[in-house]
């Protein structure tokens, strides 16, 4: 299923700065391992109650479509994890 890049990162060099795109890539057992991303839009949804102008309670839900800008996946690793979006 398409929609996934993987940064690489090294035992010796840390997070490395090329970004994979599916397929068959390879790297050395034991020293690099993948780190994958989902880069498809995601939704969520946030909800939040507040009051309005005559004090009663009224609950608002947005959906929010968002997805990982894949250029910055090692920038956003090294930054915020893999949570990016909890954050």
């Amino acid at each position: 299923e398409g929609g996934h890049r993987a940064i690489i990162f090294s035992r010796i060099g840390g997070i490395q700065k090329d970004i994979m795109t599916e397929g068959l890539h390879f790297r050395i057992p034991w020293f690099q391992y993948p780190i994958i991303y989902d880069i498809r839009s995601r939704p969520r949804k946030i909800s939040s109650p507040t009051g309005s102008k005559d004090l009663q309670m009224v609950n608002i839900s947005l959906r929010v479509l968002s997805r990982p800008d894949a250029g910055a996946l090692p920038i956003m690793y090294r930054q915020l994890g893999l949570e990016y979006d909890e954050k």
